[in-house]
């Protein structure tokens, strides 16, 4: 006949209509859902999933239990998901930083959409340069007429990414005069003129 040994001993907590256990040795904290009551065993993200899962209307994010509206929620619409901006922007960055085949194909996606979106303001300008005609769009440049470009791309991190081509766009197709193309050789003799 087999031996039997207990190896470890258990207690049994009752939770709503579920039972679990747990070490002896363990403390057992329950939280109380706020909306409904229902008791909760203590556990990491535990009210926050339930809150999210059991009460849609009142949404919470599911990683730090933040309450979720509409400025602190990352997508809006259909795409909804029980996650707050914080933790959306924690988990892409840690994806990005792990997948190498992300960085390149963002790199990529990113690179064609600013050539996109500059060969569209180009095209919208006349694509080629207001000084000498210059037609070549390798050695086209986006010129600020005021001479204020330093501190208009500043607002958008300092350089040509998509956010401030963006703006160029939205400005040159409501009919904004403070923008023309220019050669980089006619660009660099506005600049020391």
């Amino acid at each position: 006949m087999p031996e039997y040994k207990i190896i470890e001993s258990f207690r049994w907590v009752r939770v709503g209509d579920s039972y679990y256990k747990h070490p002896q040795d363990k403390a057992v904290s329950l939280q109380k859902c706020p909306i409904c009551g229902k008791l909760l065993i203590n556990r990491k993200k535990s009210l926050a999933l339930h809150l999210s899962h059991k009460h849609p209307i009142v949404r919470f994010c599911y990683r730090c239990g933040v309450r979720l509206n509409t400025d602190n929620s990352h997508l809006s619409g259909k795409q909804q998901r029980n996650l707050c901006k914080s933790c959306h922007n924690k988990l892409n960055r840690i994806w990005y930083k792990q997948s190498v085949h992300a960085r390149e194909s963002a790199t990529k996606r990113a690179k064609l959409t600013r050539e996109k979106l500059r060969d569209e303001i180009f095209t919208l300008l006349g694509n080629k340069c207001g000084y000498c005609g210059f037609t070549d769009a390798r050695a086209l440049q986006i010129d600020h007429v005021n001479n204020n470009g330093h501190e208009e791309k500043k607002k958008f991190g300092g350089g040509y990414g998509t956010a401030y081509l963006n703006h160029v766009l939205k400005k040159v197709r409501l009919g904004s005069s403070d923008y023309q193309i220019l050669c980089a050789n006619c660009n660099q003799i506005k600049v020391h003129e």
